[in-house]
C-alpha cells in the first residue's frame, strides 16, 4: 500500500540542507574559542605556526614590500582614485588609503599577509560548517598557508590578495550559513561588487553567484519557495547592481562617459592580435597598423601586445575623435568575427596551462620568475618601455613616498625563500583533481543537501579563472585557485559520502 505522500515546508527543507555546524565552545570569549579550536587541532595548528613563520620571514626579507609595475599604477592614483587607470580603484581606496598614512608600504604589507591567516582560518571554519573533519578542514588550508607563490604575492603592494579575501568571505556568507535569506544575499551582493572594485574580471562572478541562489535549499520544490528564491536573488542583484551602476557612475563623472574601465579594449587587442590572420580580416588602413609584425607561429603573447599602448609611436595614425582603445576594440571584434575558434582555442589553452604539474613559462608567457622571490630585492620601472630611468632608484622612490623607508633585503632570508619556492607550490593537477570531485558531487550528491555548494565553490573558480584567462595567462591570476578548488573538493567529497542520506 502507498502511503500518503507529504511535501515539506520550505522551512524544513532549510533545516535538511544547512550544513552541519562544528563543535565549539559555547557562550566563551573569542581567543577562548579560538584556543578551544586549535587545541583540537594539531594538523591546523602545525599549518598555522608554519605559515605564520613563513609571513614573518617573507616581510623581514624584503623591506617594506615588494614593488612590482603595477604596484606603481595602484600607489599614485590613491589620490586621484581615477578610474581610467589600467586598475579599478578599489585596492587604492579600500587598502592603501587608510594604511599607508599609518604605517606606510610596510604597514601594507604586513596586513596582506595577516588576511593570507584570516582566509585560512575561515577556510576551515567554513569547511567545518559543510560537515568536513578536523583533519580535512585543516587540509583546505595548507595551500593558502604555504605556497611559496601565495607568500610572494602577498608581499606585494598588488590587489591580488584582496581578490581571494573577497572570495573566500563570499563562500563563507553563502555556503558556510546555510541556506541564504535576503540579508545574506544582500551583503553577498556588496562583497561581489567590492571586488569588482578590486578586479574587474570579478564581474562575471554575479552568474554563479545567481545560479547557485537558484538551486541552493532546491526550494522551488515546495509551496511558496519561489517567493523566497526571488527574495534573496533580488537581494543579492540589487544590491550588486547598485554599486555597479554608481561606479559607473563615477566613471562617467572623471571620463566624460559611462563605463567601467578603459583597459578592456587593450586587453582584448592582446588577445585577438596574438592569433590574428590579417590575410582574411579585410582591414582597412587605420586597423591594418594593428596587425603584429611576427608571422603566426611567431607571436609575442597577449602580453605583449596588450601593452603597447605604452609605446607613443604605436600604432601609428588615430583619426581624430578616436583613441588607441577604440581602434584596439574594433580590430578585435573584427577577429572574434572571422576567428572565434582561433579565439576560443588561444583562451581554452591558457586556461589549461593553471594546471600543469609545474610553474613554469611557456612561450609567449609572462615570466614566471615575475612571482618568484629572488636572492636579491626585484626592481621594476613604471613603464617596461622606459629605458633612461633606472629600475633602483624609481623602487627605492616609490618607497621613500609611500612610507619613509627605502627598499632593502635580508640576503639571508631572500636566499631560503627562493629556495622554498623552488619546491613548495601547489601543483596544477591537485587542483584540477579537486575541481573535478567538486563538479562530480555537484551532479551526483544531490540527496547530500551539499550538491550546489560543492557545484557553486567549483563554478566559481573555473569563472575567474576562465575570465582572466579571456585575456592572458599569468601565474599571478591563478592564485584565486588556492582557496577555491581545496574547498570544493572538501565539500565535495563530504557531499559524496553522504550522497545516500536523506533529501534535501
Amino acid at each position: 500500500m502507498i502511503g500518503e505522500m507529504r511535501i515539506p515546508t520550505s522551512d524544513q527543507v532549510e533545516a535538511v540542507t544547512e550544513p552541519v555546524p562544528p563543535v565549539v565552545a559555547t557562550r566563551t570569549g573569542r581567543w577562548q574559542r579560538l584556543n578551544t579550536l586549535l587545541t583540537r587541532n594539531w594538523l591546523l595548528t602545525a599549518l598555522l605556526i608554519l605559515g605564520g613563520a613563513l609571513r614573518v620571514i617573507t616581510w623581514l626579507a624584503y623591506q617594506p614590500a615588494l614593488i612590482y609595475t603595477d604596484s606603481y599604477y595602484y600607489l599614485f592614483n590613491v589620490a586621484p582614485l581615477n578610474p581610467q587607470y589600467l586598475d579599478p580603484i578599489g585596492y587604492p581606496l579600500f587598502v592603501l588609503k587608510p594604511l599607508l598614512p599609518i604605517g606606510g608600504l610596510a604597514l601594507v604589507s604586513a596586513v596582506q599577509h595577516v588576511a593570507g591567516i584570516g582566509m585560512a582560518l575561515l577556510l576551515y571554519r567554513t569547511a567545518l560548517r559543510c560537515g568536513a573533519r578536523r583533519w580535512l578542514a585543516a587540509l583546505v588550508t595548507a595551500p593558502v598557508l604555504l605556497d611559496g607563490f601565495q607568500l610572494q604575492i602577498e608581499q606585494n603592494i598588488l590587489s591580488d590578495v584582496w581578490l581571494e579575501v573577497l572570495l573566500v568571505v563570499l563562500l563563507w556568507l553563502l555556503v558556510g550559513r546555510g541556506v541564504p535569506r535576503p540579508a545574506l544575499a544582500a551583503v553577498a551582493g556588496l562583497v561581489l561588487a567590492l571586488a569588482m572594485t578590486v578586479r574587474m574580471v570579478s564581474i562575471a562572478l554575479i552568474v554563479p553567484a545567481v545560479i547557485y541562489m537558484l538551486l541552493v535549499g532546491r526550494q522551488w520544490r515546495v509551496p511558496g519557495g519561489w517567493r523566497k528564491i526571488a527574495a534573496r536573488v533580488g537581494a543579492m542583484v540589487g544590491v550588486f547592481g547598485v554599486i555597479v551602476v554608481a561606479y559607473a557612475g563615477y566613471f562617467d563623472l572623471k571620463a566624460g562617459y559611462w563605463g567601467l574601465s578603459t583597459s578592456s579594449g587593450n586587453s582584448l587587442y592582446g588577445r585577438t592580435a596574438n592569433v590574428a590572420d590579417c590575410s582574411t580580416l579585410n582591414l582597412n588602413s587605420v586597423l591594418a597598423q594593428l596587425c603584429p609584425k611576427e608571422p603566426l607561429g611567431q607571436r609575442l603573447g597577449p602580453n605583449v601586445y596588450a601593452h603597447l599602448d605604452g609605446n607613443p609611436n604605436w600604432p601609428g595614425y588615430v583619426p581624430p575623435g578616436e583613441t588607441v582603445y577604440d581602434l584596439d576594440r574594433q580590430f578585435a571584434l573584427a577577429v572574434l568575427e572571422k576567428q572565434p575558434l582561433d579565439v576560443l582555442g588561444a583562451i581554452l589553452t591558457d586556461f589549461g596551462k593553471g594546471f600543469l604539474p609545474t610553474h613554469s613559462s611557456l612561450p609567449g608567457d609572462p615570466p614566471a620568475i615575475l612571482w618568484q622571490f629572488q636572492p636579491n630585492y626585484p626592481v621594476y620601472t613604471m613603464d617596461p618601455n622606459d629605458t633612461k630611468t633606472n629600475p633602483f632608484d624609481q623602487a627605492n622612490g616609490v618607497a621613500l613616498q609611500f612610507g619613509g623607508q627605502g627598499i632593502s633585503q635580508n640576503s639571508a632570508l631572500a636566499q631560503f625563500l627562493t629556495q622554498y619556492q623552488t619546491y613548495v607550490y601547489t601543483p596544477g593537477p591537485l587542483l584540477a583533481a579537486l575541481g573535478v570531485v567538486g563538479l562530480i558531487a555537484g551532479f551526483a550528491a544531490r540527496r547530500s543537501g551539499l550538491a550546489a555548494s560543492a557545484l557553486f565553490t567549483t563554478v566559481l573558480a573555473i569563472t575567474v579563472l576562465g575570465t582572466a584567462a579571456v585575456f592572458e595567462f599569468s601565474w599571478r591570476y591563478q592564485l584565486p585557485g588556492l582557496v577555491l578548488f581545496p574547498l570544493a573538493g572538501a565539500v565535495g567529497i563530504v557531499a559524496l559520502a553522504r550522497r545516500r542520506g536523506p533529501a534535501g
